[in-house]
Formats: C-alpha cells, structure tokens, sequence
C-alpha cells in the first residue's frame, strides 16, 4: 500500500497535474518560474533527507565518509568515463550533455523521496550525497563549456 501512495505521489498526481496546466494554459505562466521552482523542489528534498540524517553527519564519519566516496566514484568516475567514451565514438557534443544529464539527475530526487518513504531515513541518504557531487559534477560540465565556448 505504502508503495502504491508513493507512486501516486510522487508520478501519478504530477503526471495529472502537468496535464492539467496544459490544457488550461496555465503552463506558459509557470515555465518562466520552472528554474527556481526546480532549484526549490530539489532543496526541498535533499534538506530534509540531511536533516533527517543529521546524526550521521555528525557522529558517523566512517558511513559517511563509505557513502561518499562510492557516490564519488559513481559520479565522478562514471561521468569522466562516459566522457572519455563519447569522445572516442565522436558523439555529437550537443548530445552528451542530454544524455548525461538524462542518465544521472533525472532519478535523484525520486529515489531519495522512495527510499525515505519505503525504507527510512538512512535509506535516503546515499541519494542526498550523490546529489552533492552531482552538481560538483554539474559546476565541472558548465566551466568547461564555458571555456571552450570563449576559447
């Protein structure tokens, strides 16, 4: 049942709502606020997964730090890899940044909020971590387009 409400929440009444917006044309006023909103909903979520977690932080350095650093390799390791790969097969660049983006940010949010609701608190805070070295990854990304456009 739990996982059934979680469904609903989190897909099912978004997916409705969307719909809604659409056809109401209520979703050309919120897309110039889409940004902040997101920026929002994300604090949202990995704020009350740490805050939730806190003790961890501050009492159980040796899980964190074990979190941290597979987050870290999945991330970071993975994101450089799938760099280098793409390079190699000469992958349109206009796509690399979709498909990166598509395969690792989509699902934090919800796996964090799955997690929470299903199986509790601790279970949630691998999500809140690789979100942080996902915008680390992010920032990474963002620079070296930066450069190589003003370059």
């Amino acid at each position: 049942l739990r996982l059934i409400i979680v469904f609903t929440e989190l897909i099912i009444a978004p997916l409705i709502l969307s719909q809604i917006f659409i056809r109401t044309k209520i979703d050309k006023y919120i897309l110039r606020f889409r940004g902040p909103i997101v920026n929002w909903g994300l604090f949202v979520v990995i704020f009350t997964v740490i805050g939730l977690n806190r003790s961890v932080f501050f009492n159980d350095p040796i899980t964190l730090g074990k979190i941290s650093l597979i987050c870290f390799v999945t991330v970071i390791g993975l994101g450089l890899l799938y760099e280098f790969l793409t390079k190699k097969l000469k992958v349109d660049r206009s796509l690399y940044s979709c498909i990166m983006l598509l395969g690792t940010i989509k699902n934090g949010g919800f796996a964090a909020a799955t997690a929470l609701a299903l199986f509790g608190d601790k279970a949630s805070l691998p999500s809140a971590i690789v979100s942080v070295f996902l915008i680390i990854f992010l920032l990474y990304l963002s620079f070296r387009a930066r450069k190589k456009y003003y370059n």
